[in-house]
């Protein structure tokens, strides 16, 4: 029979391992745009680039997407880049 001892350890090591997701990405980009999730540029573009990274690389990088501004201003991403809070720009000319 086990000990106290065992049986704590057996269950904190359990819910250690039920804690994390069966397949975690090892790699994570973040992609900021400024534009709305409905603009064709960006709804067209981003989904399928998601899907191209995430399904070339076989679930180890997974690409995050901030649309709209939601992570840094447009003219911010030069320096968040450098900075490495984006690692991708989605960025349009012209309307």
């Amino acid at each position: 029979m086990p000990t106290r001892r065992q049986t704590i350890t057996g269950l904190a090591a359990a819910a250690l391992v039920a804690g994390r997701p069966a397949h975690a990405a090892e790699f994570t980009l973040r992609l900021s745009s400024w534009g709305s999730p409905t603009a064709p540029q960006v709804a067209t573009f981003v989904p399928a680039f998601k899907k191209a990274v995430e399904d070339g690389s076989k679930g180890r990088i997974e690409v995050q997407a901030f649309p709209a501004g939601a992570l840094v201003k447009e003219q911010d991403v030069p320096s968040a880049i450098q900075s490495r809070v984006v690692d991708i720009s989605l960025s349009t000319i012209g309307s």
